[in-house]
């Protein structure tokens, strides 16, 4: 594992150093201005992660390419086994979302679980983090589900009078009071879809390691309109194979956590991945990837499965939404920093054009 992070570091540096030597030919000339060198500085902050996807991409690309099966040159799937399934909760958290539609797709979900006899190991809980404007009609859904299935106690409700910890403390919130019996979390978000057979893949996954605590699954975007989001879904299904591949070849069991389209070994993430709180007392929101961090640090294993079939997530239909979605995750002071930044760029390049027109 050692020569395969050696070569990726080989391969991200290459990358970087020779965008910034092209970089360099474009702004050395007529010397450096204020915007110029925000440029650079903008440049240098990103260079790491632009090399790192470039490596990814082409070490997945490679595995992709000369394997016979990709998939399991880097995460050797379990022999089919008989052995009964582990209890698992499919915890869907919701805030503020229009919750019938969420609950068809969890419904087609439960209904394909029934259609191949795995439906007795599985319970949904929806847990809401919703104001209290939204609490009657989740209500309402909640029961007409309860109502049209078979087994009133295989579909649970619960939504808290806060949201304290926002998604991160709502799950943990659930392990310690709610979870008792179970020994499996299939994580979901409102926006998410899984079929049956990528369900118990991951299950099986996890049941086979003792070892593993968390498995990621690969997720592509549902059928779009927009051109927007065509265009993304187009990129992520046809890049993030060979990106993912790539990673979990070279990260192994060190892998990533996305927070959701995920099984999740309950008693090691409940020990172990508790969010420390910032200084001030704030709450950590981009919460997934440091619960990884959290139980890789205690000895238990993330992998991600670089499959994509039969995950999904809905995505974005335009610019400016999705920049909303991934703003969800900033603190207010870091826009003032980022807000800083845009206004020293401005005034920078104001001043250069001023000057270029004096001469």
């Amino acid at each position: 594992m050692a020569a395969r992070r050696t070569l990726l570091v080989l391969i991200a540096l290459l990358v970087a150093g020779l965008l910034l030597h092209l970089l360099l030919r474009v702004l050395l000339p007529g010397g450096w201005t204020g915007a110029k060198l925000l440029m650079l500085a903008a440049f240098l902050g990103t260079a790491p992660w632009t090399g790192l996807c470039a490596a990814n991409g082409l070490l997945g690309f490679l595995i992709r390419l000369g394997c016979r099966d990709p998939v399991a040159t880097v995460f050797p799937m379990p022999a089919a086994t008989t052995a009964p399934l582990p209890a698992t909760a499919i915890v869907l958290t919701v805030r503020n979302e229009a919750l019938p539609p969420v609950l068809r797709r969890m419904q087609h979900l439960l209904a394909e679980l029934e259609a191949a006899g795995a439906a007795d190991a599985f319970t949904l809980f929806v847990l809401s983090d919703s104001d209290a404007a939204f609490a009657a009609q989740e209500l309402a859904a909640a029961a007409a589900v309860r109502a049209g299935h078979p087994d009133l106690g295989r579909i649970r409700y619960r939504r808290r009078p806060n949201n304290a910890g926002f998604k991160a403390g709502n799950i943990m919130e659930f392990l310690d009071r709610h979870a008792a019996g179970f020994e499996l979390m299939l994580a979901l978000d409102a926006d998410s879809r899984m079929s049956a057979d990528a369900v118990l893949r991951l299950v099986r996954a996890i049941q086979a390691d003792p070892a593993l605590a968390i498995v990621q699954h690969l997720t592509v975007g549902t059928p779009a309109a927009s051109g927007f989001a065509r265009l993304f879904q187009f990129g992520m299904r046809a890049g993030m194979r060979s990106w993912a591949t790539g990673q979990a070849w070279w990260q192994g069991d060190a892998g990533p956590y996305w927070g959701h389209n995920a099984v999740v070994r309950i008693a090691p993430f409940r020990a172990h991945a508790r969010l420390p709180t910032l200084p001030g007392g704030a709450s950590i929101l981009s919460h997934d990837q440091v619960e990884a961090a959290l139980l890789r640090g205690a000895g238990w294993a993330v992998r991600v499965l670089p499959l994509e079939d039969g995950s999904a997530e809905t995505n974005p239909t335009c610019l400016p939404d999705f920049l909303t979605r991934e703003l969800r995750w900033l603190r207010p002071e870091l826009w003032l920093v980022l807000l800083g930044f845009l206004l020293l760029g401005l005034s920078a390049s104001g001043s250069a054009r001023r000057r270029r027109q004096a001469c």
